[in-house]
C-alpha cells in the first residue's frame, strides 16, 4: 500500500480524492453534493493506494478551534471490512498525537464501534448531520 499525503494544491491526488468521496459520502449516503466540499483549503489531505497502485481510500484532518478534526474518511466499497480503516487511523494517528492537542471527529453512527475500538469515546448526544446520525467522539480522553 502507498500513501500520499498532500494538500489542495496538489490537484491530481486532489482529484483522485474527491472521487472516492463522491462515491462513498454523494453515491452510497446520499450527501447533498453542497455539503461535501468545504474547508478543503485548510486541511492535511491523504490518499491510500492498493498494490495495483489504484486509490483506494482517502481521509483528512484540520485544525479547528477544539483541536484537530479527523474528517472525509473513506473506503471505496470492495476494500472495507479488511483492516485498512484501522491502518488509515493509525497513520492520521501518527501524525496527530505528537501535536499534543485533542484529536475528535464526528463519527457515523454506523462507525461509532470502529472508533471505540481504536481509543476514542463518544461525547454527548447523537446528533443529525447530514440527513445521518452522528456522536462526536474525542481520542484518549
Amino acid at each position: 500500500m502507498r500513501i500520499e499525503k498532500f494538500n489542495n494544491t496538489n490537484t491530481d491526488l486532489f482529484d483522485l480524492a474527491f472521487k472516492i468521496r463522491e462515491e462513498v459520502f454523494i453515491g452510497e449516503l446520499k450527501i447533498d453534493p453542497s455539503m461535501e466540499y468545504e474547508h478543503e483549503d485548510e486541511s492535511a489531505h491523504y490518499l491510500f493506494f492498493d498494490e495495483d497502485d489504484k486509490p483506494i481510500a482517502t481521509a483528512r484532518f484540520r485544525e479547528t478551534s477544539e483541536g484537530y478534526k479527523i474528517e472525509r474518511f473513506a473506503v471505496i466499497k470492495a476494500h472495507r471490512n479488511k483492516g485498512l480503516g484501522k491502518i488509515i487511523l493509525n497513520i492520521l494517528l501518527e501524525d496527530l498525537i505528537p501535536l499534543n492537542e485533542t484529536i475528535y471527529l464526528n463519527a457515523q453512527i454506523e462507525a461509532v464501534d470502529f472508533y471505540l475500538r481504536n481509543g476514542f469515546k463518544t461525547i454527548g448526544e447523537a446528533f443529525i448531520d447530514a440527513d445521518v446520525v452522528h456522536y462526536k467522539m474525542i481520542y484518549g480522553k
